[in-house]
């Protein structure tokens, strides 16, 4: 049982309201502190902590031991998601490119090169946000395209993302001709989609993922990496409907 956790995010106190092994939740100057026993505990926005990076992505034990988590924001979980397994595979040839309809500033964009260089060889991306006034920005979203070593099958890429995050509570893929934000909005997890233009040497990819705000880019996201960090079930304190607490 953690007595008291503080938090300078209303979304994540809400949630951690709600959690079984969280007893008093108050404001705080990071994401989110707290002590058990004599260790001081947080998690912090951007990629100096202990560990850092996609909690899917990262050993457990490394976040169990961690005193402090760096958390790098939406636009960096997004593209860990989409382009983490080629990263980690060694399969990409040229700098990879996304579309956002999150801002720069918004998604915390400084924080995806060193998250992506956590999970093997990386030099850069290009990452462009839709600017049309019409897009719709209730949900965080990329589509990102990498030109990578055509594999022996194509189902090795299908074997790539499925060792990433077939065990995952919060992300998933979905095999539907186009992705329906419906989905995510007021979940907590996000949703990819893979699609691939095959040839030979090089073939060009394309990862589509969307998320809520507050999900999987946001306070669940949080919560999530926080009940690694303490050793309990991933799913504690995240509701399947978001939108019924927060």
């Amino acid at each position: 049982m953690i007595s008291q956790v503080a938090t300078s995010s209303p979304q994540v106190a809400s949630l951690l309201r709600g959690h079984p092994l969280v007893g008093e939740v108050t404001t705080g100057e990071h994401l989110l502190t707290w002590s058990q026993g004599d260790w001081h505990r947080s998690i912090q926005l951007g990629v100096d902590g202990d560990a850092y990076g996609l909690v899917e992505m990262i050993d457990n034990n490394p976040m169990v031991c961690a005193t402090t988590f760096g958390w790098p924001g939406p636009l960096a979980i997004l593209h860990a998601i989409a382009i983490g397994p080629l990263v980690r595979a060694g399969l990409i040839v040229e700098p990879p490119s996304s579309m956002s309809n999150i801002t720069p500033e918004a998604g915390h964009k400084e924080f995806v090169g060193d998250t992506l260089g956590t999970l093997g060889e990386f030099e850069s991306m290009t990452i462009f946000t839709e600017m049309n006034e019409d897009v719709d920005r209730s949900y965080a979203g990329i589509s990102a395209l990498a030109e990578i070593r055509t594999p022996e099958r194509l189902e090795d890429l299908d074997d790539l993302y499925e060792e990433a995050f077939g065990r995952s509570f919060f992300v998933r893929e979905v095999h539907s001709d186009e992705l329906d934000a419906s989905e995510v909005k007021g979940k907590p997890g996000a949703i990819y989609r893979l699609r691939i233009t095959p040839d030979d040497p090089i073939s060009l990819f394309r990862i589509d993922v969307l998320a809520d705000h507050e999900g999987k880019v946001g306070a669940a996201g949080i919560v999530h990496a926080f009940n690694v960090m303490i050793g309990c079930e991933e799913s504690f304190g995240i509701p399947a409907n978001l939108s019924a607490v927060l």
